[in-house]
């Protein structure tokens, strides 16, 4: 009787999963063994308090359980994510009609070789309109070391998923005039 009046409602309700889980486990045991004569019977004020703290603390376990799992797979970040993919998809597309012979010479030569990645000068030469809209990305993880005249790019899979649907937007280059997106060096 001690140990019931020693637990407060304030610490059932911040208890962890864990912990839940095990007072509910032990009220469980508690009511079993009374009611099969291992232990001596409960009052019937007692055995309904050990009830209803067993009912509570397992119902608290579940929800600790569902707010573990919600928090794991985060939907309001997949949703975002979707969103903003979303978003730049129906911007990349509406500017296709915009862009300057440069940037689809550039977008037909990775097109045409089914080129996703690419390297460029850090400043993004001829694509930095097309990095300023998004449609290049840098492909870069912590910790990774590049040359000033050689950083990654990578087109998004959003992106590339508009840019294969308006192929015929964007002429193919040939590779004798070299990367349209690098600026000649006499030209800097």
């Amino acid at each position: 009787m001690a140990v019931l009046e020693g637990i407060k409602l304030l610490d059932v309700l911040k208890a962890s999963g864990l912990q839940a889980f095990a007072v509910s486990a032990t009220c469980a045991i508690v009511v079993y063994l009374s009611v099969a004569g291992v232990l001596p019977a409960l009052e019937p004020w007692l055995l309904t308090s050990v009830v209803a703290l067993g009912i509570l603390t397992a119902l608290l376990w579940v929800l600790l359980l569902i707010r573990g799992a919600v928090g794991l797979l985060d939907p309001q970040k997949h949703i975002r994510h979707w969103w903003s993919g979303r978003k730049l998809q129906k911007a990349v597309g509406a500017y296709i009609p915009h862009m300057t012979e440069t940037e689809r010479q550039i977008l037909g030569y990775l097109l045409h070789r089914n080129q996703k990645t690419f390297d460029c000068a850090s400043d993004g030469g001829h694509a930095s309109t097309l990095i300023a809209r998004r449609i290049f990305e840098q492909a870069l993880i912590p910790g990774h070391h590049y040359d000033l005249e050689h950083l990654p790019m990578i087109i998004p899979d959003q992106v590339w998923d508009v840019l294969i649907k308006h192929k015929d937007s964007f002429p193919s280059v040939s590779e004798k005039n070299g990367h349209p997106w690098r600026v000649h060096w006499m030209a800097r």
